[in-house]
């Protein structure tokens, strides 16, 4: 057997050497609150062999007292680095017991030392406050383990139990031994110093391993918070555009797979850019948040809700289009009669569409858009369906309204052009004709330009009170068509947004809504100016 200063020297290199680690390794590395601790432990345990393996060399008090103290604080501050590592204050309650008892362990060696000199009764002494200190970090690692990557915290754990079983037999050695003379001319010393050699490396292994763990942990618990954030609409929460595309691409490939339906909900807040104007686009954050609140009341979990893009939401059930409905009339009864910050009603508009087997999500989205388009040109605050076969558009789709008469001849010209043009432009959507639709898309933003700036100076000359308002809508009008158009030109969107643009932002939004407000401006100028005419002839 290994001669006893050999061990104890070998055991002081290494307790040395792995406090210099850990030491660095705290420098030098992210930790978390107890590395520190550990740190002081192994430092701690370090020069106690240190001054233990002094005995004969250096006096009592020093290769005894002070070496079984610090050997027992370093103990101590194994476990209070385990309470901390794992989340826990340091309090009385919890830490100060062992530090005490540590105390209170140094008086007994005193007496076992100066007063009644007793090798077998210091050693007991030791041990049993070993199995005392390490028993309460086989209960904390235990029941602080956490709930995934339990191994390292088990295996930590299992190390402390052994070194528990090496105390209870060393001191059970202790007592049934006869009276020691010198404690490293005892054979079993030189044993249980050789076991605890292993004992501390595994334990002084697993301390960085735990928290290289924990950074591990916290990576990936950021990694999937970004990953859910790119997936997320930031203001809602909902889920994203690019998450809803590439998730009903594959719900759609499993309905066709099992024989399943599916059925699309468009969704649009009715008015919405009104509220924005009068309140301002914070409210207007506001009331979108609330209303995806709501709308996730109306759905099932596993039922697909995306904000789509502004005030426009998509939903996406595995149901018939019957059941959809339902859905839809359910929801818009709820957003009807909720409470929103803002005093006037909200409302919502909706289109439904049964998927066809085998359709693409972009005629499908078309032929929802065309249901929202119908529903919004009934009067909006209801809901439309869109058949299975529905999605041809015609050239009468859109035409020409007499309720969008301006009085002015130059403008409703313009007006029935950009509505004919559009017409044409959604028949070749239908149709997929590339060409034709970059070709018709350019001629119909070139024509909403000029008829913009004509008719800002008509209502310039007219003066109408929301011409600034107006003049700001086209400005988003021109820069939303050109970005459309260069993303179309690019083949980086699809013909359903063209036609949804056409629809929704420039026939419905602007000419059904921005333009006839004028007209009943203009309605109540003529009636003021005939009352001043009828005055002064009187």
């Amino acid at each position: 057997m290994l001669h006893t200063q050999t061990l104890a020297l070998a055991t002081t290199v290494q307790l040395v050497s792995l406090s210099v680690f850990l030491t660095f390794f705290f420098f030098t590395r992210r930790t978390y609150p107890g590395f520190g601790n550990w740190t002081s432990a192994l430092a701690s345990l370090a020069i106690g062999y240190v001054l233990l393996s002094l005995r004969g060399i250096a006096p009592d008090a020093v290769s005894i007292l002070a070496a079984n103290y610090l050997l027992m604080t370093g103990m101590a501050l194994l476990f209070d680095g385990i309470l901390r590592f794992s989340g826990r204050a340091y309090s009385f309650r919890l830490n100060g017991p062992l530090h005490l008892l540590c105390a209170a362990c140094v008086a007994v060696l005193a007496f076992y030392t100066f007063v009644d000199p007793n090798i077998n009764a210091r050693v007991v002494v030791v041990n049993l406050f070993r199995c005392i200190s390490h028993g309460a970090c086989v209960a904390a690692l235990l029941y602080f383990q956490p709930k995934t990557d339990r191994a390292t915290h088990r295996f930590l754990a299992l190390l402390f139990f052994a070194s528990v079983t090496l105390g209870v037999v060393r001191a059970t050695f202790a007592l049934n031994a006869s009276p020691m003379l010198h404690l490293y001319d005892d054979p079993t010393f030189r044993l249980f110093m050789l076991l605890d050699l292993g004992v501390v490396a595994g334990i002084a292994f697993c301390l960085p391993v735990l928290t290289h763990m924990r950074v591990e942990q916290e990576l990936e618990q950021e990694r999937a918070i970004a990953e859910r954030a790119s997936r997320t609409d930031k203001l809602t929460g909902l889920w994203n555009r690019a998450y809803f595309e590439a998730e009903t691409e594959r719900r759609a490939r499993e309905a066709d797979r099992f024989k399943d339906e599916l059925s699309m909900l468009m969704i649009d807040v009715d008015h919405f850019k009104a509220v924005n104007d009068k309140y301002g686009h914070l409210t207007g954050d506001d009331v979108l948040r609330h209303l995806a609140s709501l709308a996730r009341t109306c759905i099932r979990s596993t039922d697909l809700l995306c904000r789509w893009g502004g005030e426009e939401f998509l939903v996406v059930i595995r149901a018939p289009h019957e059941v959809a409905a339902q859905v839809a009339e359910n929801l818009r009864c709820v957003i009807e009669g909720a409470t929103f910050p803002v005093p006037q009603a909200i409302t919502i508009s909706v289109g439904v569409a049964n998927r066809r087997t085998g359709e693409e999500l972009t005629t499908w989205l078309a032929r929802a858009d065309h249901a929202l388009y119908r529903a919004k040109a009934g009067g909006r605050n209801r809901i439309e369906q869109e058949g299975a076969d529905a999605f041809k558009f015609s050239p009468l789709t859109l035409k020409w309204n007499p309720a969008f008469s301006t009085g002015e001849p130059v403008l409703d010209a313009q007006h029935r052009g950009l509505i004919e043009l559009s017409a044409q432009l959604l028949e070749r959507c239908t149709a997929n004709d590339g060409k034709t639709v970059l070709h018709l898309t350019r001629k119909l933003l070139d024509d909403a330009a000029r008829h913009y700036q004509y008719e800002e100076g008509v209502l310039r000359d007219r003066s109408y009170p929301d011409l600034e308002v107006h003049r700001n809508d086209h400005r988003r009008l021109c820069e939303k068509g050109e970005a459309l158009f260069d993303r179309v030109a690019h083949g980086e969107t699809d013909f359903s947004m063209v036609a949804s643009y056409v629809l929704n932002d420039l026939i419905i939004g602007h000419i059904a809504e921005e333009d006839v407000a004028y007209i009943a401006h203009a309605a109540r100028a003529d009636v003021a100016t005939r009352s001043q005419h009828s005055a002064t002839m009187h």
